[in-house]
């Protein structure tokens, strides 16, 4: 029996699991998610899309940015923003910046700067990762991207299969629905695939180290998706594309679409069987565990998201503004109180993750941050217990918070849209004034 194989993953980030706990004490940022100055509105209609307001429209969106002395232009249209957002960059790259993960609040490459920006981060010496859903790009696009040395993540909710296979019409109809656009089911789901074919055709798979790859497939775990994963998974690794299943949460636009969100129960089923199944495939072994599968999440630990108008979150998840680039240096924000917290969750983390083996061992750091602030927000807990919970999304997961709260009370039972705004519109309350001074 020969050796255990690697899982497909992206090539671009050198730092070690010790590299990554220590970069806060050393000052560092070692990756960025880039928000690109996109439209206001997506060229899909995602209902679990976790960015956009679910009050300004039945789709994805947000209010336009407006900016200029006069502000009567555009942030999408605005020529000085490019030179802007540089600057912010050189202040990451100063600060150890060694990738950059290039999205937008909606789509990226609907930003005007989206190429240019790719060529300035590999100028600099940054792996870059493109996250599009690949609706706009053309022959010659893709062709420039596999040229250029990047990675891209795009997006496929079931599996591959053949025309006469009798289970197409079902995955055209949940990739139509899981993307909101308005052709046809078969149209949508044949340009997907055969976006995916075309990237590996032009090389995107190919030439890589063994266990590396520069094409990723994003799906989100829904409800309409859940028994199809497997398959897809299985179909990702034989064809060397990395496999990024990630649970959903009730955030942004999602939370018009509560009916999403699976239970824990189906969660750890769906964790185990696809970890059963690459130990048949021959992939090396791993414990299953959220936020996505075959894999643990670090990047709080030295990543923050710099948004297009010069805001700082700590990650897609978390919805707290840490600083703005507009009025303080990088090196300002990375000295924020919150993120004194959310990099040392082994002094805070409340909750049955601190007795848990693996975050005990560093093969967790607590399962999604995101998953546990958004739940507790949507629970109308305060900005700390968001912070701190452990992730209810995991199975191994009682209780949440050292107060005795359960996952099962916040995560398993069923929010209605109306309950879950109303709970989000309560005021901020840490759980002591402590607390709260550290937060704000």
């Amino acid at each position: 029996m020969g050796a255990a194989l690697p899982l497909p993953t992206f090539p671009g980030l050198a730092a070690t699991l010790d590299d990554k706990y220590t970069a806060f004490a050393n000052g560092q940022l070692l990756r960025v998610g880039l928000k690109m100055n996109t439209p206001p509105t997506c060229n899909w209609k995602c209902p679990y899309c976790y960015v956009g307001n679910p009050e300004l429209a039945k789709r994805p969106r947000q209010e336009t940015v407006m900016v200029g002395d006069d502000r009567s232009i555009p942030l999408h249209r605005d020529p000085t923003w490019d030179d802007r957002m540089r600057g912010w960059l050189d202040q990451a790259v100063a600060l150890g910046l060694q990738a950059v993960t290039l999205n937008g609040t909606f789509e990226p490459t609907a930003s005007p700067h989206w190429a240019e920006m790719i060529t300035f981060l590999q100028g600099r010496g940054i792996a870059v990762t493109l996250v599009t859903n690949g609706g706009l790009l053309t022959d010659e696009t893709i062709q420039w991207i596999a040229d250029s040395g990047i990675n891209l993540l795009t997006k496929l909710n079931v599996p591959f299969v053949d025309a006469d296979d009798p289970r197409r019409p079902l995955f055209a109809q949940i990739q139509k629905d899981l993307s909101g656009l308005p052709q046809t089911p078969e149209y949508i789901y044949a340009h997907q695939t055969g976006l995916i074919d075309k990237l590996v055709e032009v090389g995107m798979t190919s030439n890589c180290a063994e266990g590396r790859t520069r094409l990723g497939v994003e799906s989100v775990i829904t409800r309409y998706n859940l028994a199809y994963l497997p398959e897809l998974v299985a179909q990702l690794r034989g064809r060397n594309i990395y496999s990024h299943i990630e649970v959903s949460k009730l955030q942004g636009f999602a939370r018009t679409n509560p009916e999403l969100v699976i239970k824990r129960a189906d969660i750890e089923s769906l964790f185990e069987t696809v970890r059963a199944q690459d130990l048949r495939m021959g992939y090396e072994p791993y414990e299953a565990k959220p936020p996505y599968l075959a894999g643990a999440c670090y990047e709080n630990l030295f990543r923050l998201d710099l948004h297009a108008d010069g805001t700082v979150k700590p990650c897609p998840g978390i919805e707290t503004n840490i600083g703005d680039l507009r009025v303080q240096p990088l090196t300002e924000v990375i000295a924020s109180p919150a993120l004194d917290i959310i990099r040392n969750l082994e002094d805070h983390i409340q909750g049955d993750c601190k007795r848990c083996e693996l975050f005990a061992t560093r093969q967790c750091y607590g399962g999604c941050r995101g998953t546990a602030y958004q739940t507790m927000a949507n629970a109308g807990r305060g900005e700390y217990e968001r912070w701190v919970a452990s992730d209810p999304s995991c199975w191994r997961v009682h209780t949440v918070l050292d107060d005795g709260t359960l996952a099962s009370d916040v995560f398993d039972r069923d929010l209605s849209t109306e309950e879950i705004a109303s709970r989000r519109q309560l005021p901020l309350v840490a759980a002591s004034a402590g607390s709260q001074a550290r937060c704000q």
